[in-house]
């Protein structure tokens, strides 16, 4: 199972990380948006857990372009606004 997580809180990237790293979880992150949608593209995740308030970004548009790539991607949007 690949697992990718877009935050730009590193700490809670490695919360995630720490909560959900399992034998046969390939766990990846960013704070960059724009590296987590080439990431998308790149590994095909399982799972995306999207931070929706990042500066700078707006988190429907990264979550229109990562169903742009795949439509199908599970995605769970997280924030702590």
């Amino acid at each position: 199972m690949i697992v990718l997580a877009i935050d730009d809180e590193p700490s809670l990237l490695d919360l995630y990380r720490e909560i959900l790293s399992r034998p046969g979880v390939a766990f990846h992150t960013t704070i960059d948006p724009e590296r987590g949608i080439e990431l998308v593209r790149e590994l095909s995740p399982h799972l995306i857990l999207l931070d929706f308030v990042i500066p700078q970004h707006n988190g429907f548009d990264v979550l229109r372009r990562i169903r742009e790539i795949d439509a199908r991607a599970c995605v769970v949007v997280v924030t702590s606004e």
